[in-house]
């Protein structure tokens, strides 16, 4: 059996779109193409837009917070033997208390979080959602091995593509729906023109600054497989929280004196 993940279109479901988009073309348009172009056409929109997407399943899937992942437990309960126990595939992860070495000793602050976003996207590095979910967390991180307390108050998780900061999907999509956030329109990452200096300090600044010129050139691809490798998520079991202090074991740290007063 084929274990790739395939979606399976009927030519005649695929036909009859293809009729309609050429309709559209030439009535609104003016533009008389034939079917066999349109298709084409058609696959190279979806394939790219599929290969965007395909970035963020891995996410998608195991943040509990997401519809997605509410429907695939639905599904997989349903297709359950009967007499079969459910708790294989119920959520194991425990809440952290709400301030706590998962928390970086700090209550969290969505302000805060979405504040951490905004500067790190308005540096002009084209930044996805693998790369800023990395970006977080090590800013974060290394915040709390040079204070002793983090940033934001994010609880990270042990996910399939690295740590993630469980309420970044839901702050980041509120930046966007406010316009503080915007996606490029060709190369679909994301950008802010405002730097949120109200809510950071002197120390956060210089931290997130760090951060940047250490891990901001890297592509998603690049930083993902690098957090891999940090004992933060080796010692880690999948979805478990991991603990501000591991920090101290990064493969790379900034110098103690990074927070002094020149």
């Amino acid at each position: 059996m084929n274990n790739d993940l395939v979606f399976d279109l009927s030519a005649r479901s695929i036909d009859k779109v293809v009729g309609d988009v050429r309709r559209f073309l030439k009535d609104e348009r003016g533009l008389d193409v034939p079917q066999n172009r349109i298709r084409e056409g058609m696959a190279d929109v979806l394939y790219r837009k599929f290969d965007l997407l395909v970035e963020d399943l891995g996410e998608i899937f195991t943040s509990p917070q997401r519809e997605e992942v509410r429907e695939l437990e639905h599904i997989l309960l349903n297709s359950l033997p009967v007499g079969h126990s459910a708790a294989a595939v119920q959520p194991a992860l425990e809440k952290s208390p709400e301030v706590s070495v998962f928390s970086g000793e700090r209550a969290f602050s969505g302000e805060k979080l979405a504040a951490m976003m905004e500067y790190i996207l308005s540096k002009g590095r084209n930044v996805y959602k693998t790369n800023l979910n990395k970006l977080l967390f090590y800013s974060d991180m290394t915040a709390f091995y040079l204070r002793g307390v983090g940033m934001s108050g994010s609880v990270y998780l042990n996910r399939p593509f690295g740590p993630v900061a469980d309420p970044a999907a839901d702050v980041l999509e509120d930046l966007i729906e406010s316009g503080c956030v915007t996606i490029a329109e060709r190369t679909k990452h994301f950008e802010a023109s405002a730097v949120p200096s109200q809510l950071l300090d002197d120390g956060d600044v210089k931290v997130l600054d760090w951060v940047l010129d250490n891990y901001g050139e890297m592509g998603a691809a690049e930083i993902s497989e690098l957090s891999h490798t940090e004992r933060a998520y080796k010692d880690t079991r999948p979805n478990e929280p991991i603990a501000y202090k591991y920090a101290q074991f990064f493969h790379t740290l900034p110098p103690e004196t990074l927070l002094k007063v020149n």
